[in-house]
């Protein structure tokens, strides 16, 4: 995982900064200090190290778990297929149970609809 560039710790030294207050005996103060965060970063980051273990010092992705916006897989396909059979918009809408926005959305990703038509209808 890439570290961004304003991070003050990368996984050595978050690993540094745990084991100086575990092995050496340095507070939480004192080592965050040394590695230039406030010392409540240094205590989340030991209570991190003694419930996971060194792994759990790694950077973690900052993608969702789940995305709330997203449809099945099988509804998508059936507003493709049904503006493949010339239906429009507001009957798809009704048909699929989704919104108007939801089947432009979709139209869209799927590149079934051009640019233009994407701009003029996000207006």
């Amino acid at each position: 995982m890439n570290t961004h560039k304003h991070a003050r710790l990368t996984f050595a030294r978050r690993l540094e900064m745990v084991k100086q207050m575990t092995v050496d005996g340095l507070n939480a103060a004192q080592a965050g200090l040394d590695q230039g965060v406030t010392a409540q970063t240094a205590r989340k980051w030991l209570g991190r190290y003694l419930s996971g273990g060194e792994a759990a010092l790694a950077d973690a992705s900052s993608r969702p778990a789940r995305s709330p916006r997203a449809i099945d897989e099988s509804k998508a396909l059936l507003i493709v297929e049904l503006r493949r059979r010339r239906m429009l918009q507001s009957r798809i809408a009704r048909y699929a149970g989704v919104s108007a926005s939801t089947v432009i959305r979709v139209l869209a990703a799927r590149a079934f609809l051009a640019s233009a038509t994407c701009s003029l209808l996000s207006r």
